[in-house]
């Protein structure tokens, strides 16, 4: 892990920098990205669909064209594992403009921001 911030691989965003983000989603200046299964993030998508995208980890070299390149790409999980995999999957694919939130969606939650 300790490489990889080195390197610049991996970024990761606090929860009260992902609060911020969250707050401002109606913007439309960040995509926020669920690095988990689609089940996982299917409440989220329905709650917040212009919002909240599932891209699964194992699907992000084939589903590449729907990140947008252009706008920062906060990674979402449940608890910032395959978030932080699909932050070093999308570096290895050129894409450096993202950010892996720490903890997830659990950690979120236990703050009490309103996602």
């Amino acid at each position: 892990v300790a490489e990889n911030i080195l390197e610049g691989r991996f970024v990761p965003m606090s929860q009260e920098e992902f609060e911020l983000a969250w707050r401002d989603r109606g913007k439309g200046e960040v995509f926020f990205m669920d690095a988990r299964v689609g089940r996982d993030a299917e409440p989220f998508t329905a709650k917040y669909p212009e919002h909240w995208h599932s891209i699964p980890q194992d699907q992000i070299a084939a589903r590449l064209g729907e990140i947008p390149a252009d706008r920062p790409v906060v990674l979402v999980c449940n608890t910032g594992l395959r978030s932080y995999e699909a932050q070093l999957d999308l570096a290895a694919l050129g894409r450096r403009n993202t950010r892996s939130v720490q903890g997830g969606v659990s950690s979120a939650r236990r703050l009490g921001t309103d996602i």
